[in-house]
């Protein structure tokens, strides 16, 4: 660190520090949030492999070549004295389920979930599985009177379905659940010791590159 020969030289560095801090904080909680973002990714790529893609989330059978959604992660810095950076994970629904978990629930192509979870208590009233054709098929009457008076044009719809591997078409099923893998709560931790260094190391860096200059 350069050595300063008079008062008025300390003082001149001592100022010129104190202008340059608001910025290097900016950027040391900005290299602190990538260590977090770094952590939660691995944690996920424990429990959903390298690639993070989850499942079959995402994939659309319009696509000639369908890819799977992939999970992701990022921060937002503002602010620079008092700076303060908000880690997201990207898309949040996915990174929800994979926290999570879900609860056991009913899966059928093109419905809304007032429909689905009328058709789990309809499974749970009679015991019995539950065939949702008529029940999701087409719009109403007075959803089409709506429409036409609307100058809407009218289309019909093939009722929809989910395909199986084995060939089959079914229009719901059962969903069992899954536990959560908690992998946002595991990597934040963990993160916790290596963002604590990598702040304090811009800070030291941004002192010397005053005191040397």
């Amino acid at each position: 660190m350069g050595t300063s020969t008079s008062a008025a030289q300390l003082s001149r560095k001592l100022n010129k520090y104190a202008s340059a801090i608001p910025k290097a904080n900016r950027n040391a909680v900005g290299a602190a949030a990538g260590v977090y973002k770094d952590s939660v990714l691995g944690q996920a790529k424990l429990d959903l492999g390298g690639d993070l893609s989850f499942g079959n989330w995402g994939k659309s059978r319009r696509r000639k070549n369908p890819r799977p959604l992939r999970l992701n992660a990022g921060y937002d810095v503002k602010g620079y004295a008092n700076a303060v950076a908000l880690l997201k994970g990207r898309p949040a629904g996915p990174w929800k389920v994979l926290e999570y978990g879900t609860r056991r629930h009913v899966i059928v192509a093109g419905v809304t979930r007032k429909q689905q979870r009328a058709g789990l208590l309809i499974e749970q009233l009679t015991g019995q599985e539950v065939s949702l054709g008529t029940y999701i098929s087409g719009r109403s009457a007075m959803a089409k009177a709506r429409d036409e008076k609307a100058g809407k044009r009218s289309r019909r719809k093939r009722p929809p379905s989910l395909r199986f591997g084995d060939g089959k078409f079914r229009y719901g099923v059962i969903h069992p659940g899954s536990r959560g893998k908690r992998s946002w709560s595991r990597g934040v931790p963990k993160a916790t010791p290596g963002a604590i260094e990598v702040y304090k190391n811009v800070h030291a860096r941004e002192l010397l590159r005053v005191f040397t200059g």
